[in-house]
């Protein structure tokens, strides 16, 4: 036993130590590359502008109060734009006008009970 500790041992005196080299010096990415900046500038950019675009080709709201009136008191609205709103401001205005816009809406928003084929009809039938 004592021949195989000193093999091993005569083994190990073949290495010499060494100075380790150093580290490589890694390159870090920083958050602040200018590249980045720009990218986002232009991701900016293009959304301002996309936003701008949509927001010039909508049509514009109807600004004239006058254009829908009726009279000085009453409003008159299509029924696809009848608003909380608009309502509010007709019934500020007058009730007569509310009542006004409120029986032209419903021409268009409340279903038709005395056409035979909808399901309302049916059902007073039952």
């Amino acid at each position: 036993m004592d021949q195989r500790h000193d093999e091993f041992e005569s083994f190990l005196r073949q290495f010499q130590p060494r100075v380790p080299r150093a580290l490589p010096r890694l390159v870090a990415a920083s958050r602040f590359n200018p590249r980045w900046w720009r990218a986002a500038a232009a991701v900016g950019l293009v959304g301002v502008g996309t936003s701008v675009l949509i927001w010039r080709l909508s049509p514009a709201p109807v600004r004239d109060r006058e254009a829908h009136a009726v009279s000085n008191s009453t409003f008159v609205s299509a029924a696809p734009t009848v608003t909380v709103g608009r309502l509010t401001q007709v019934a500020i205005a007058g009730l007569d006008g509310l009542d006004a816009t409120l029986t032209i809406a419903s021409r268009s928003l409340l279903p038709h009970v005395e056409r035979p084929d909808s399901t309302l009809f049916s059902l007073a039938k039952d």
